[in-house]
């Protein structure tokens, strides 16, 4: 069986940090000869004239509402910025990085198993991501305020980290200020640094730090994002 390779060129954790290669995985194969979905060494059975789909078993990628695509012939990198999106790079490589972080900890969790859609460059605003039932979607940056969320590796461990503790709320309401501490956590988790997002700023400022000791009732406001500190921290 003929093998060739695709490959994802991205931006290492943030806007402005240097460009690493990894396997694309999951990414949807097509010829004239039928059609492959690339391993986690990102090889597949086809060879000749490619068509990409960012359309895989865990993940989904489009880019403002539609699916992101490319052409290849024989190994193939997609590099981000230029095949692709730099978002989109960004949520190919980084999605599976979390995936096997959940997956390593938790195999019998309830949202493994299931794809994913994640939604980038979206142009509804700028500056912020959000997690909708089973969804992720980031915001286009902002000239002079924001960089690109969806170019930010922290912030879809953050989003993901929604998805993590809504598809396992037994009971109740689902709570916001838990729900943002639990992504912050797993976004440092992986990271291994307090500071969410850096380089989410124009001036290079970070998201969130979940270092500071924080304690109820004397750090809550009720705004989720502030309470949720005191869950992460």
């Amino acid at each position: 069986r003929h093998f060739d390779n695709v490959q994802v060129a991205y931006q290492e954790r943030t806007v402005g940090d240097p460009m690493v290669t990894g396997p694309a995985r999951g990414v949807l194969v097509s010829t004239d000869a039928g059609s492959d979905v690339t391993d986690a060494s990102g090889d597949h059975g086809l060879s000749g004239t490619l068509t990409l789909a960012l359309d895989g078993p865990d993940v989904t990628i489009q880019e403002n509402g539609s699916l992101v695509m490319a052409t290849g012939t024989g190994d193939t990198t997609l590099t981000g910025g230029d095949q692709i999106p730099q978002s989109a790079a960004t949520a190919l490589a980084h999605f599976h990085v979390v995936w096997d972080w959940l997956e390593t900890r938790w195999p019998t969790h309830s949202w493994l198993g299931t794809n994913v859609p994640a939604n980038v460059d979206v142009t509804s605003g700028a500056c912020n991501a959000w997690y909708t039932s089973g969804t992720i979607s980031f915001l286009q940056g902002s000239e002079g305020a924001c960089n690109n969320f969806g170019q930010i590796a922290d912030v879809l461990y953050h989003e993901v980290g929604h998805g993590i503790h809504h598809y396992i709320l037994a009971g109740g309401t689902f709570a916001g200020d838990i729900s943002e501490g639990s992504g912050d956590y797993v976004s440092a988790t992986i990271t291994g640094d307090p500071e969410v997002g850096p380089n989410a700023h124009w001036d290079g400022g970070y998201v969130r730090e979940i270092e500071s000791d924080r304690r109820l009732p004397d750090d809550a406001t009720g705004e989720v994002h502030n309470d949720g500190l005191i869950w992460a921290s």
